[in-house]
């Protein structure tokens, strides 16, 4: 059995809070990407090592839609972020 896909943000990463938002730079890069939205709240959700069926299913019960809707539009979304240097895979 393989174990499920987990994410967390990557510790390197430097980041800071600006009210509802979140401006993040990753290690070995020179802009910041700024995080608002569905996006911050997802930066919130890996503040600790989460499950990808987790992360999906607790942001369908905030948005009122299934985790299937969450995972076609996250996924590529945490690829960009791991692609980034933001998260990371545990």
């Amino acid at each position: 059995m393989t174990a499920a896909p987990t994410w967390r943000r990557d510790a390197r990463a430097l980041w800071r809070r600006s009210g509802a938002r979140f401006v993040v730079l990753a290690p070995e890069h020179d802009e910041a990407l700024v995080l608002e939205g569905t996006a911050a709240l997802t930066w919130e959700l890996l503040a600790e090592t989460i499950e990808e069926g987790e992360l999906f299913s607790l942001l369908g019960e905030h948005f009122g839609v299934t985790r299937d809707e969450v995972a076609d539009k996250l996924a590529p979304f945490l690829e960009d972020l791991l692609g980034y240097g933001a998260v990371c895979r545990p």
